[in-house]
């Protein structure tokens, strides 16, 4: 979409395609941001910076384009400070999609190039990071990603069809609301963890956002079920994943 090192007359016929494209039918673009830090960015060998990502989402929010895309915030060898940036770069992008799944870690498949850096850097891994991470796959396992991704690919189906936008609209807002639940939490966190926080106010800290979290859920569930209610009744949880594998 965009590059720093592609000169600005191939930004601009890049645009142009773009623009082409949107005459043409097409509305929504997937897009691999995966981070908002540099550092990570590079560990994850994605070839694009910070700042490239956020000339391509305004880019594409002015052609009015939907953006897809993912986002792995948490990788082993991260630092505090990569956390903080992939926060502060959500908070900036405000692309909707990306608020859903804040919580995603890096699976390091044998065999890839992060796999072998993840063995020559095991042993440099920082302490406050590693509760960190232990604190992610605890609440990792409370989140009701099933309902989580009958919402996304419902979202996604909306885009497609390029239904009216008071709809998608009301999704939208939807995963900004969920933005501005998890996203200060994990600012209090990282901060927390700076300052070495004890382990019964962690568990604390962690208590409360569950409950929080659960709250939201269900409050979605029940939201959702209202909102659409014929996928509750014409299809099983393990049909809709069926259905989401060909979408």
């Amino acid at each position: 979409i965009y590059s720093l090192k592609d000169s600005e007359t191939v930004n601009q016929a890049k645009k142009i395609k773009l623009k082409r494209m949107k005459s043409l039918g097409f509305n929504t673009l997937y897009v691999g941001f995966e981070s908002g830090s540099n550092q990570q960015l590079q560990r994850y060998n994605k070839g694009i910076t910070r700042e490239e990502s956020i000339i391509a989402i305004n880019i594409l929010k002015e052609l009015q384009i939907n953006i897809d895309g993912g986002f792995i915030t948490f990788d082993p060898l991260m630092t505090l400070e990569d956390c903080l940036k992939n926060v502060s770069f959500l908070k900036e992008a405000d692309v909707p999609k990306l608020l859903l799944f804040p919580f995603n870690h890096l699976i390091a498949f044998n065999g890839t190039i992060y796999f072998s850096m993840l063995k020559k850097n095991r042993f440099l891994v920082d302490l406050k990071v590693n509760r960190l991470l232990k604190t992610v796959k605890i609440i990792d396992k409370f989140i009701p990603y099933e309902l989580f991704e009958l919402f996304l690919q419902k979202l996604r189906l909306y885009y497609f069809a390029n239904t009216e936008q008071t709809m998608i609209r009301k999704y939208e807002d939807i995963l900004r609301d969920y933005g501005n639940l998890s996203l200060p939490f994990l600012e209090k966190l990282v901060c927390a963890l700076l300052n070495d926080i004890t382990d019964f106010d962690l568990n604390l800290m962690i208590n409360r956002f569950l409950e929080e979290h659960k709250m939201f859920s269900s409050d979605l569930n029940l939201w959702f079920k209202k909102e659409e209610p014929e996928l509750f009744m014409t299809y099983t949880i393990p049909e809709i994943n069926e259905i989401r594998t060909h979408l």
